[in-house]
């Protein structure tokens, strides 16, 4: 396996790790979208947007 400390793995499986992790972290993280969103209301203290 070419997983993060394999004896094989490039870089010791840094890169693979960085490319999957990327993508759950923009999920975990949600869209721009929600985050502009929160931040207008949180923040700026705007009406919530429906």
């Amino acid at each position: 396996m070419l997983t993060r400390g394999a004896e094989h793995a490039v870089a010791g499986g840094s890169w693979q790790y960085g490319f999957l992790r990327s993508r759950a972290n923009s999920i975990e993280g949600g869209t721009t979208d929600i985050l502009k969103n929160i931040i207008a209301e949180r923040v700026l203290g705007l009406p919530r947007l429906r």
